[in-house]
């Protein structure tokens, strides 16, 4: 994760650009002018590759919270509580579907890897083994708590790794239209490395024309050059921007999008280069900001006691999965936890988040690529809905049943408490309609406001029938029928309405606020 590192020290670099705007730009026009007349010399178009020797899944990480920004353990192993690790990354095509996240990794050759001192980057799992190994792993599913066995080799393979960020700025919800609109910034970053006595031109011309030299203390550094899309596209060379794209994507407000392409050359020879953990290596990144709409699925049956979650799934489609694996730095799950800290989704809570890497194959697709799930988890603020809607409905209602305690021969004071009450309760779901969102089925709100309209009517006709009773001479009946009303009228009406949540929690628990959640 070294790459993204230097993050700040690039931000700080185009700091001092601004004071060399004009020769800086100058400098990179030659820059890449000098690519387009050496097109096919310099290799513009090649895409670098690592060679990995391993099992064709990762270890489970998770993010350290109490990591600073360039710790080394940004990323740890997440165990389960008796200490066995997870299965996390799945790079290898052939084991989709036969291994699954966050199953348990029981036993790998008969060895428990809780006793072998596992460290992220430094001694993972593919440490242990020999080359072409053939090595009997133990899984145990996490959905059916079965064990089961798979024999996989360890195996070389050269893969392109770009460095992909999404940093989380904003999100707008729009329930009513299924979409959510995020205002995010993009990075996707290509880094070449460089044997010292091995330049490629592109990296050698790169240094040729950025590499500087302080005129008061002789401090060597390298400038930044910023191209535009145009620019940067009319070079027709590898574009780290080219090939991602978001799977749920409903569009891009293409008025606020701003692009931008930036090369930069790192060296030995920099003191702050090495400081920083660069080599001799040359970084192409596509910078990206705007505004992001995306589809959702808003399962709305607890509205509004209900919780979601809002997915963005970024996909690289540059080459299959054995070919290329995205690479997130510690930074966007920073952000990403900064963000969920700051809870700025207007009328919703965020409870948490997570990313996690998911194989994509689409409905077209032969091969599977590489993908990313940003998830985010809210839960919506129900004070809104209680105080202003759900209340004044039962205070309405109870006006409506105090009708009980006139006497039944005011048969004109009776109806008129009840009817008004019924016009009101009406008139008062006239106003808050505009709230609620219009679905094929009921939410919980959709069955209180129903059954309110039930329990409204119900005293107009009590009345009447009382009022006929009295008329017939059947006071007893009258009485008891009376009694009854006021005894459990609106009684049931407040058993029937924790039966509705209730049930509707049990037919949807995942979906159901802590406030109700008890009640599935």
């Amino acid at each position: 994760m070294k790459k993204k590192s230097s993050l700040f020290f690039l931000i700080f670099i185009f700091s001092l650009i601004s004071f060399t705007k004009v020769y800086s730009k100058q400098v990179c026009d030659l820059l890449l002018d000098d690519y387009k007349k050496n097109y096919t010399e310099y290799n513009l178009d090649t895409i670098p590759y690592s060679e990995i020797n391993d099992f064709g899944f990762d270890l489970q990480k998770k993010f350290n919270i109490k990591s600073a920004i360039n710790d080394p353990d940004i990323w740890i192993f997440d165990n389960n509580e008796e200490g066995y690790f997870k299965v996390g990354k799945i790079g290898d095509p052939d084991l989709i579907g036969k291994i699954f996240e966050n199953d348990l990794i029981i036993s790998a050759n008969g060895k428990d890897l809780r006793k072998l001192n596992l460290e992220v980057y430094d001694k993972e799992i593919d440490a242990i083994f020999k080359d072409n190994e053939k090595v009997n792993f133990i899984f145990k599913n996490q959905s059916s708590l079965k064990n089961y066995n798979l024999e996989i080799k360890k195996n070389k393979k050269n893969v392109s790794m770009p460095f992909t960020d999404v940093y989380i700025k904003s999100i707008d919800i729009d329930e009513k239209n299924n979409k959510f609109n995020a205002g995010l910034e993009l990075n996707f970053q290509y880094a070449y490395g460089f044997e010292k006595d091995d330049f490629d031109p592109i990296y050698e011309k790169a240094l040729q024309y950025l590499l500087r030299e302080d005129d008061i203390d002789g401090t060597k550094y390298t400038d930044v050059c910023s191209y535009t899309t145009e620019e940067w596209q009319s070079l027709k060379s590898t574009d780290p921007g080219l090939n991602f794209s978001f799977e749920n994507i409903h569009s891009i407000n293409q008025s606020l999008l701003e692009e931008s392409y930036v090369l930069k050359p790192y060296s030995e020879d920099i003191p702050l280069d090495v400081e920083l953990g660069w080599k001799n290596e040359l970084t192409i990144d596509y910078f990206a900001k705007g505004i992001f709409s995306f589809n959702t699925d808003f399962d709305l049956r607890n509205f509004p006691f209900d919780k979601q979650k809002l997915v963005m799934y970024l996909v690289d489609r540059g080459q299959e999965l054995d070919r290329e694996l995205m690479i997130v730095s510690g930074y966007s799950k920073r952000v990403l936890n900064q963000f969920s800290d700051k809870n700025p989704i207007n009328g919703w809570n965020i409870i948490s988040n997570r990313l996690t890497y998911l194989p994509y194959k689409g409905p077209n697709d032969v091969n599977y690529y590489d993908g990313v799930k940003f998830e985010i988890e809210i839960e919506r603020k129900h004070s809104y809905y209680l105080y202003k809607v759900i209340i004044p409905i039962l205070l309405i209602l109870m006006v409506c049943w105090s009708s009980l305690w006139v006497a039944p021969r005011e048969i004109e004071s009776r109806l008129t408490i009840t009817i008004v009450c019924l016009l009101s309760l009406i008139a008062y779901n006239f106003v808050i309609d505009k709230e609620l969102p219009k679905l094929e089925y009921l939410t919980i709100l959709d069955w209180i406001i129903l059954t309110s309209y039930v329990y409204a009517t119900i005293p107009n006709f009590l009345s009447i029938y009382s009022h006929k009773l009295i008329l017939n001479k059947k006071n007893a009946m009258c009485s008891k029928v009376e009694s009854l009303g006021k005894k459990y009228g609106i009684t049931s009406y407040f058993l029937i309405v924790l039966l509705i949540i209730a049930f509707n929690v049990n037919i949807n628990p995942e979906n159901a606020s802590a406030l109700i959640s008890w009640m599935g």
